[in-house]
């Protein structure tokens, strides 16, 4: 097993930066009454800023597996289970976003969204060729357009 690849590192860092600010328009809300309302509702806000870039996910991969990391719970996925990488038509921050779709340990057909990481500009290339190296029968769309246009004239 060789080292593990990071595709996804995420952006959870950036909760950090929102403790401060929760606690600051919490203490607002609880000394000036005029604001009391508009405080809590940003305090609100942030909080569930805060809880879903703690959720956040980051994903890696080695030669036989990708590993889907949520805090300290780490989903095992074998190649040899993924069935197809499609690339996604939506982006975030510019970023392209790809559909990984598997089977889990019970034979059903599942997916999973990744985005490549920011510093990580040659790791989905990397995941897609161990992916097709282990498993030869999964089916790769590295364009969206153009896989639906030969899909819809019957090419693919």
């Amino acid at each position: 097993m060789s080292k593990r690849t990071t595709i996804s590192n995420g952006v959870r860092w950036w909760r950090y930066f929102l403790i401060p600010v929760i606690i600051g328009f919490l203490n607002g809300a609880l000394t000036n009454p005029e604001t009391r309302a508009r405080d809590f509702f940003y305090a609100l806000v942030f909080g569930i800023v805060f809880f879903l870039l703690y959720k956040m996910r980051r994903v890696r991969f080695d030669d036989e597996n990708i590993y889907r990391i949520y805090g300290q719970k780490e989903r095992v996925h074998p190649y040899t289970s993924i069935t197809g990488i499609i690339r996604s038509g939506r982006k975030v921050n510019g970023r392209r976003m790809w559909r990984v779709e598997y089977h889990d340990k019970d034979n059903l057909k599942k997916r999973f969204f990744l985005l490549e990481g920011i510093f990580q500009h040659d790791s989905i290339n990397d995941f897609i060729k161990r992916v097709e190296k282990a498993n030869p029968s999964v089916k790769i769309e590295r364009s969206h357009f153009w896989d639906q246009v030969n899909r819809s004239l019957g090419k693919s």
